[in-house]
């Protein structure tokens, strides 16, 4: 079911973002795979250097130090990882691009699953990046919620596609 009369402009944006948020999930991805059969250390310092991060910056040294172990096989479970949620992303961009009501369901069930996780994750370690995260997945949460119910209301607002 598609419903064309509905919801436009922010049904394209939440899309048009999950869209996004899969790409890059995806390049992650791509990027576990590169780091196959090498250092990651020394692999992370090279990619600093050629984005002009400082090697001495504090979330820097964070990734550093919790990759010192990483092997192969965790690489490898990394990169199936991003791209199993990378689709995620993607089918949910899809969806709600092409209007579908499947769409909105799917999202409002992926979108509120991570909810507590984030809230949890902004409590214990707060900080505006996560803060954001939270109010708006909260705001795309409760905006497909609506839309979904007066659809409910409005059954015309739906047509089969």
């Amino acid at each position: 079911m598609s419903h064309p009369k509905s919801g436009g402009g922010g049904l394209i944006l939440i899309g048009v973002s999950k869209l996004l948020k899969g790409l890059f999930i995806v390049a992650i991805g791509f990027a576990c795979l590169g780091l196959l059969h090498k250092d990651v250390t020394t692999e992370l310092y090279r990619w600093a250097e050629t984005i002009h991060v400082d090697p001495e910056n504090r979330f820097f040294e964070d990734v550093v130090e919790k990759t010192l172990n990483l092997g192969d096989a965790d690489m490898r479970h990394a990169a199936e990882f991003a791209f199993a949620y990378a689709a995620i992303f993607m089918i949910e961009g899809v969806g709600l691009l092409c209007r579908q009501y499947w769409a909105e369901w799917m999202t409002v069930i992926v979108t509120g699953s991570f909810i507590p996780i984030e809230v949890w994750h902004f409590v214990r370690h707060p900080s505006i990046g996560k803060g954001l995260v939270v109010l708006l997945n909260v705001a795309i949460f409760v905006y497909l919620i609506r839309m979904i119910r007066r659809q409910a209301r409005h059954p015309e607002l739906l047509t089969k596609g």
